[in-house]
C-alpha cells in the first residue's frame, strides 16, 4: 500500500485510530481539532517511522516538508466528504484508508513534519464573499518563512507544485498559535 515498507505498515495496522468526535464550530473548532490531531499523531510510533522512511534520502530537514507533501499527494487519494458533514481523521486512519479530504491531508502532512521536529500546522483558508468570510479549505502551514503547502491536488485551488497558488485576492488563512488560540489572519 502506497509504497510503505511492510514493517511500517504493520505499525499502522496495530495502532489505535483517533478521530475527532466532538461537535465542531466553524471555523475555529475544526482548525483546533485538526491541530490537536496532528500533534497527537506526531507522537505515535507509526507516524514517526513513516516520516523517517519518507525523508530517508532527503538532503536536509529543510527539504523534508516538500518531500512529505509530495508523498502525501502521491500516496493518499483526495476524496471529498459529503456536503454538510465534517469528519476529521487522524493520520493513522488516513494512512490506513489511503484517502481523505483537504483537512485529513493537512493533518497527515503536519503530523509527519512534526514527527521530524518541524513546526508545521494545518491552516484554514477562507474567502471574503460579500461581507462574510467563508472557510472552505485546509492546507499545510510551515510558518511565515516556510509558507503554505497545498495537498489536495485534485482541488481547483492547487498550483503546479505543492506551494499554494491562489488567484483570489480575498483569500485569507488562519492557524492555531502556540497558546491554543487562533493566530491573526494571514493574507495569502
Amino acid at each position: 500500500m502506497n509504497g510503505i515498507p511492510p514493517h511500517i505498515l504493520e505499525l499502522f495496522r496495530r495502532a489505535e485510530v483517533v478521530e475527532w468526535d466532538r461537535p465542531l464550530v466553524h471555523p475555529i473548532g475544526p482548525l483546533k481539532a485538526a491541530t490537536e490531531l496532528a500533534t497527537a499523531g506526531s507522537l505515535t510510533v507509526p507516524v514517526r517511522a513513516l516520516a523517517g522512511e519518507i525523508c530517508r534520502n532527503v538532503r536536509s530537514v529543510h527539504h523534508a516538508p516538500e518531500a512529505i507533501a509530495k508523498w502525501v499527494r502521491a500516496s493518499i487519494q483526495y476524496r471529498r466528504e459529503t456536503p454538510g458533514i465534517e469528519v476529521l481523521s487522524g493520520p493513522i486512519s488516513t494512512v490506513r484508508t489511503g484517502h481523505g479530504d483537504c483537512d485529513d491531508l493537512a493533518i497527515l502532512w503536519a503530523s509527519l513534519c512534526q514527527a521530524l521536529g518541524i513546526a508545521a500546522r494545518p491552516c484554514s483558508v477562507g474567502w471574503r464573499h460579500g461581507g462574510d468570510l467563508r472557510w472552505a479549505h485546509m492546507i499545510g502551514w510551515l510558518g511565515p518563512v516556510g509558507g503554505l503547502y497545498e495537498l489536495s491536488i485534485e482541488s481547483w485551488y492547487s498550483g503546479p507544485r505543492s506551494r499554494l497558488r491562489f488567484c483570489d485576492p480575498s483569500a485569507v488563512c488562519m492557524v492555531i498559535g502556540d497558546d491554543g488560540n487562533p493566530a491573526q489572519l494571514l493574507k495569502v
